[in-house]
């Protein structure tokens, strides 16, 4: 009696894991992005509140004149990144700005919104705006799902 298995049950094993591969890797990559966008969602809270903070205490404007009176670099965190300006820190999932623009104008100074844009995985170059208690999603491309697949609400962009 010879033992070990047959080619059949071999390649019944490699359809049955092939098949669990197929159901698992959206899964996963979903759950990736999402884990991702969870960066966002605990950041531009706190970056928000931290550029609030320090334009009361110094009872400055939002927008000094022609260069931003806030950066990065006065605000009270401490956030890991790479700031690419003053107003603009790099942490590798996303893009975070001071001083963004809105589908190209210049915001508003009455509405001093922060950003992040995120910079990896599917949906990437889909930016989420906050701004004290309400979060916006702008896709990358005019017809996406990514707000909808990250449950967050779509902004006009």
């Amino acid at each position: 009696m010879k033992k070990g298995f047959t080619m059949i049950e071999l390649l019944a094993v490699v359809l049955i894991l092939a098949v669990l591969t197929a159901i698992a890797l959206p899964q996963y990559r979903r759950s990736l992005e999402r884990t991702r966008v969870a960066e966002a969602l605990q950041l531009l809270p706190a970056i928000y509140d931290a550029r609030e903070r320090l334009v009361t205490e110094n009872d400055w404007t939002w927008y000094g004149g022609s260069t931003p009176a806030v950066s990065f670099a006065k605000l009270d965190i401490d956030m890991k990144g790479r700031q690419s300006s003053g107003v603009m820190l790099d942490t590798g999932n996303f893009l975070y700005q001071l001083v963004e623009r809105c589908a190209g104008r210049t915001c508003v100074v009455d509405e001093p919104w922060v950003s992040g844009t995120l910079q990896k995985g599917t949906y990437k170059g889909t930016t989420i705006y906050y701004k004290g208690g309400a979060f916006l999603c702008c896709p990358n491309a005019a017809p996406s799902d990514s707000c909808s697949r990250l449950n967050l609400t779509q902004g006009e962009c």
